[in-house]
């Protein structure tokens, strides 16, 4: 009985990249099952296949992930030319005295467009004194303390950067 040569190359090559079994391809290439199955295990066809549907499966992340950060550019593109758009309809109006406008309308604009461009849409600052001294330490009187407290806070108060909390002095009673 004359033997036929398989190509188990291409037959390999379907198995990796496609979805068919071992036993369909069998079938397909006219070979016995245990023949076919042997081969692919002796030459890693699972590992082969597995490794390429990964590959397949990053590649084809990194595309949708390409294709979103692409149309994410677009649109924010296009809200920027909008806003630049609103901004000189907006002057123009301004100029012709069309409109009116408050200093809240601008501080509103402002925040939408730093909110667009990624820029801070709120600010907040604080200042913090702290002041620690020991009575104990340098010789310094109490009462010298306290007058040192009194007028650093009459300081503090008077700008507006602080409020009449009490402050305890180390050695005294609180306040």
């Amino acid at each position: 009985m004359a033997r036929t040569k398989i190509d188990y190359d291409a037959a390999e090559r379907e198995y990796v990249s496609g979805s068919d079994s071992i036993r369909a391809l069998s079938d397909k290439f006219g070979v016995a099952f245990s023949s076919m199955a042997e081969y692919a295990r002796n030459h890693g066809w699972n590992d082969k296949r597995e490794a390429y549907r990964a590959s397949v499966s990053e590649t084809a992340l990194s595309n949708t992930r390409e294709r979103h950060i692409t149309e994410r550019e677009e649109v924010l593109e296009e809200a920027i030319t909008l806003i630049r758009a609103s901004f000189y309809e907006y002057g123009r109006l301004l100029r012709a005295r069309e409109v009116a406008f408050s200093p809240k309308d601008l501080g509103t604009l402002i925040t939408a467009a730093n909110l667009l461009l990624g820029g801070p849409t709120r600010r907040t600052e604080a200042t913090v004194l702290g002041v620690n001294i020991n009575a104990d330490s340098g010789g310094l009187y109490l009462g010298v303390l306290r007058e040192l407290e009194r007028i650093a806070r009459s300081k503090l108060v008077g700008s507006g950067m602080a409020g009449p909390a009490p402050v305890r002095i180390e050695g005294s009673r609180a306040n």
